[in-house]
């Protein structure tokens, strides 16, 4: 089974409120289940890799962290990479696995 790396990883350091429904588009869809929705580059590659099932539910909105946008999802974080814009790593994964390693100091 797939673990819950984004829930995990933002448990008691992030809080997320959930936004006001939006109507579905070509380029955003509203997840009643969450209260968040997924927008632009970050639902192109959502749908294009494997979707709710690898990544689950969107449990935050985009926002700035560090350098990059980013949206963390049940199973991940999502980082746009705007030094990559237009190739298929425009949109990149975090290292969630790497992050709660170290924190538990599994690596240094």
């Amino acid at each position: 089974m797939l673990g819950l790396l984004g829930s995990e990883s933002t448990k008691g350091r992030l809080d997320f409120p959930p936004i006001d429904p939006i109507p579905p588009t070509t380029t955003a869809i509203y997840f009643k289940e969450t209260g968040h929705s997924l927008r632009n580059q970050f639902l192109a590659y959502w749908q294009s890799h494997g979707g709710l099932a690898i990544f689950g539910y969107p449990i935050s909105e985009a926002f700035q962290e560090g350098p990059y946008y980013v949206q963390y999802f049940q199973r991940n974080r999502f980082e746009l990479h705007p030094e990559n814009f237009g190739t298929p790593y425009e949109v990149l994964l975090g290292l969630l696995g790497t992050d709660l390693a170290r924190a538990r100091g599994y690596l240094p």
